[in-house]
């Protein structure tokens, strides 16, 4: 299949929102109404705001379907990574986020961090982050770079 990363636009707001959300109502959150606290976070709108401050990229096929889809701050905070769940398990995750690490190389930053779901520390645990808690259940990573 053959892929490509590109920035998001204005008029992915509204499909990527969609993609997001599609998949946080399947996950699994230990409390409703955070669940729709983040759901809230993904509208078409709030999207477009954050991608004022927060770079999205998005993994495309050649139909422009959303494959994957990742955001990087300024100051090197990884957010918004997603994966089509009929794409899952197959190294898009990998992908997404490495491109993420490579942007951040670019701005001559020295690490990345971002806060992961429980199920989600292995993962990147395998990339090369570490868990750094600064709280008890908190789910802080970060990841230097050289």
């Amino acid at each position: 299949m053959e892929l490509s990363f590109r920035k998001f636009k204005q008029q992915d707001s509204i499909k990527c929102s969609k993609f997001i959300i599609d998949i946080l109502k399947n996950e699994k959150f230990d409390n409703e109404e955070f669940k729709q606290d983040v759901i809230a976070q993904y509208s078409p709108k709030e999207l477009l705001k954050n991608s004022k401050e927060m770079q999205y990229y998005i993994l495309t096929n050649k139909k422009e379907d959303i494959i994957a889809l990742g955001g990087i701050k300024p100051k090197g905070e990884l957010k918004t990574i997603y994966v089509n769940k009929n794409y899952q398990g197959e190294g898009y995750g990998i992908k997404i986020t490495k491109f993420l690490i490579e942007k951040a190389k670019q701005l001559k930053l020295k690490k990345v961090f971002l806060w992961s779901s429980s199920n989600s520390i292995n993962f990147y645990k395998k990339l090369g982050f570490k868990l750094k808690p600064k709280h008890k259940e908190d789910t802080y990573m970060e990841m230097k770079l050289s």
